[in-house]
């Protein structure tokens, strides 16, 4: 599976007994757990990255965008 976005999919990994556990990201979960998403220009154009992003806003208001990079 690819994704136009960095972080709406991130593999995490839970270590730890039930009582205290602990996860890991392969890309860190800083920009899950902020709300922030970032374009990934290499497994997706840029339409379908700011369409995907405008549907994702409309559903949660609170979710930071980040423009597309270049001109």
């Amino acid at each position: 599976m690819t994704s136009p976005a960095r972080g709406t999919g991130p593999r995490a990994r839970c270590y730890g007994s039930a009582s205290a556990r602990a996860f890991a990201g392969v890309a860190g979960l800083s920009d899950v757990f902020s709300l922030v998403v970032r374009p990934n220009p290499v497994l997706a154009p840029r339409h379908v990255y700011e369409a995907r992003a405008e549907r994702w806003q409309r559903q949660w208001p609170s979710l930071t965008v980040l423009p597309w990079p270049g001109p």
